[in-house]
């Protein structure tokens, strides 16, 4: 007998930082075993915890058990409409029962009644399981990056869920007609940015160390701040992010990055590219 899930989010779940945490170690054993870096191991829970607080956290549950099987984190940018994911992980006991898939429908739904465009997720291209679950679900491969505390490189991929041609013109090169070249299009220039700026280790080179200091230097002008520069996952774009539980009625902007130019923020936009 097929399993009813139900998709929720963690505060409507009210499920705690510490059943998270298990669940992703759990679900990320398989990136161990093949041999990938994640880091899981090296996260101690009460950093998961803070990390969390900056997030909107998706959940799916067993509707009969109330048992935790998935998990999924987005952390938004309300003025660009971004959404950038993370941490999709789902419970080896509940795997391929398309409960990602279930968990990434709702999410779409509730991003577009609060007004976000597109998700951008990445993932180790060694992890080819998670390659075609992307793909195999509306992403489009638009990335290209190497990290220096990685053994692998990464696919950056995006998914369009709304198009706002007057407020983001860009947006009509994501409608299904012209998405697939402006995909490539844009693949091929994160690919030679990263081979121009790094070593195939993931190191910067001197053009990357360069490039970096200019952004750093021009942000400092601008006086750009970003207030959590450890968060495992730098956020795509700039201003302001949306806190963990909140949706819907509870969309509130909070000033956890402020400030800055919008020369500035595309700098830092560089900056957090080059460093990843």
């Amino acid at each position: 007998m097929q399993r009813k899930i139900v998709i929720k989010t963690k505060k409507e779940a009210e499920v705690s930082a510490e059943e998270l945490y298990e669940l992703r170690k759990a679900a990320f054993q398989q990136w161990t075993e093949a041999g990938l870096y994640t880091s899981v191991e090296e996260t101690p829970v009460e950093q998961f915890r803070q990390y969390l607080t900056t997030r909107a956290v998706f959940v799916a549950q067993d509707e009969a058990t109330g048992e935790l099987l998935a998990m999924h984190t987005l952390r938004l940018n309300k003025r660009t409409g971004w959404a950038r994911g993370a941490n999709l992980a789902v419970s080896p006991k509940a795997k391929h029962e398309g409960i990602a898939l279930r968990m990434l429908q709702e999410e779409v739904l509730r991003l577009r009644k609060a007004g976000y465009r597109c998700i951008i997720e990445d993932t180790a291209i060694p992890a080819t399981w998670s390659v075609r679950w992307h793909l195999k679900n509306g992403y489009y491969i638009v990335g290209y990056s190497r990290s220096e505390r990685n053994n692998y490189a990464s696919y950056i991929f995006r998914k369009q869920i709304a198009i706002d041609v007057r407020h983001h013109p860009t947006d009509l090169l994501w409608t299904w007609s012209i998405a697939p070249l402006t995909a490539k299009v844009q693949y091929v220039m994160y690919y030679l940015a990263t081979n121009i700026c790094k070593t195939r280790k993931g190191r910067l080179n001197w053009l990357g160390r360069w490039a970096k200091r200019v952004a750093q230097s021009l942000q400092s002008i601008g006086n750009y701040s970003q207030s959590n520069p450890s968060d495992e996952m730098k956020i795509l774009s700039d201003e302001k992010i949306i806190p963990s539980d909140a949706f819907a009625k509870e969309l509130k902007e909070t000033g956890a990055m402020r400030g800055g130019s919008s020369l500035c923020r595309r700098l830092f936009l560089m900056e957090s590219f080059i460093n990843n």
